[in-house]
Order: C-alpha cells, then structure tokens, then sequence
C-alpha cells in the first residue's frame, strides 16, 4: 500500500514544482543543481546546514578553501545529504534507472 501511495504522490505531482526540478536533476545526476535548489528549501532539518554550506561552497570555494573546508568534501557530504533528505525521491530515481 506505501507504494502505491508513493507512487499516486509521485504520478500526481507538479511538473514545475521545486521538488521536482530536483528530481529531474538527480535523474540527470547534475549534483550542483541539486544541491542550488535544495538549498533554497527552508525546512531541510538536521540536513539544513550541511546542504547549504554545500551550496555556498560551490559559489565560494576560495573562501572555504580559506577558512580549512575542502570544497569537494562539503560538496560530497551534500549529496549525501540531499539523498537522506528526499530519500523517497532519489530511490524512485533509482527505480527509473535501473527499469523497476
């Protein structure tokens, strides 16, 4: 029945929606875009600060080359960040790819 209700949730869903912007950016694996417009979101919850460092990181890498970040590290962490926060979305990601 979850399934079912995910996939109605996902079928009825606005095409020019922000949640589906970065669906499609998953799909099309375009990290950084992922990462810009998830960034935007106000309510990341405990993913909130590790997304948008990841975000301004992109922008202002020297800065946070600077202050001891590695960039691509916070970039890395991001991703992973963004696939725990829209975990059901990235897993219908998944299931496209690989033809489920």
């Amino acid at each position: 029945m979850k399934g079912l209700v995910i996939s109605l949730y996902i079928y009825y869903m606005k095409d020019d929606s922000k949640l589906q912007e970065i669906r499609d950016a998953m799909l099309a694996e375009d990290w950084s875009r992922v990462i810009k417009i998830a960034a935007t979101f106000q309510r990341l919850g405990k993913n909130k600060e590790t997304i948008q460092k990841a975000a301004d990181s992109l922008v202002n890498a020297d800065f946070y080359i600077q202050i001891g970040y590695d960039p691509q590290k916070l970039f890395e962490e991001g991703i992973a960040a963004v696939k725990e926060r829209f975990n059901k979305s990235w897993e219908e990601i998944l299931k496209q790819k690989n033809g489920s």
